[in-house]
């Protein structure tokens, strides 16, 4: 430690710009075949950025880890915390969603992010519990998202934001969101939303134009988030 610098390197110094890599993470996606995708430091810093200004202004609670490193899905509530100069809680792995419910002081995180999968076995562990929300605000994505999942948290828990987090692991963690503010009730499927900062989402055809209006098309996805590419 002595032989160490007393403060961060200078990052130009160093010879670093954005469009070096900041982490190479697998994903099966559709062929389930691995690919490791590049993310460079500019694609985190914008998601990171827009995390910041969606969740996280004010947070003192900051966020629980709740998934492996080798899930993008932790990026958000990994960095979030630490750049907001909140918490970063580190639960046991054996013990993650139990702590949910038995929240730290009683204080709920600022924000909580979870899989459709995660979010359904919380749930159940909130089947009998009574008192405040255990998070300010819930993001769920990485699964389709299950409207009775979410019904449940509107009936017991209506202060809390719902967030619907969607985009592959190419487009850096996410690429649009729904805030979901109305009451889900017969709904097969829930909306993906809007692109988030500096994104752009198209629905396309085959011919590469935009679809009409309430038709099916292939969706594209371009601007800051886009990965440089495959390993």
């Amino acid at each position: 430690w002595a032989e160490l610098l007393a403060s961060n390197p200078d990052p130009s110094a160093l010879g670093l710009t954005s469009r070096h890599l900041a982490y190479v993470i697998y994903t099966s996606g559709s062929t389930g075949t691995p690919k490791g995708v590049m993310i460079e430091h500019g694609n985190l810093v914008n998601y990171s950025r827009w995390s910041d200004d969606s969740y996280y202004q004010g947070a003192v609670n900051g966020s629980p880890i709740l998934h492996s490193l080798s899930f993008d899905g932790i990026i958000t509530t990994l960095f979030g915390p630490l750049l907001a100069g909140a918490r970063l809680h580190l639960l046991e792995p054996t013990a993650q969603l139990d702590a949910l419910v038995t929240m730290k002081d009683g204080q709920p995180y600022d924000l909580v992010k979870l899989t459709p999968s995660h979010l359904s076995m919380l749930n159940k562990r909130l089947q009998g519990y009574v008192g405040p929300p255990p998070t300010s605000a819930l993001m769920v994505g990485g699964e389709a998202l299950i409207p009775e999942d979410i019904k449940f948290w509107q009936e017991r828990f209506p202060d809390v934001r719902l967030i619907n987090h969607f985009g592959p692991t190419e487009a850096t963690v996410g690429c649009a969101t729904f805030e979901i503010s109305n009451v889900i009730k017969g709904l097969n499927s829930i909306p993906i939303g809007r692109p988030i900062a500096n994104t752009r989402v198209y629905l396309l055809d085959g011919h590469g134009a935009p679809v009409p209006y309430g038709a099916v098309g292939e969706l594209y996805i371009g601007g800051a988030g886009v990965a440089r590419g495959y390993l």
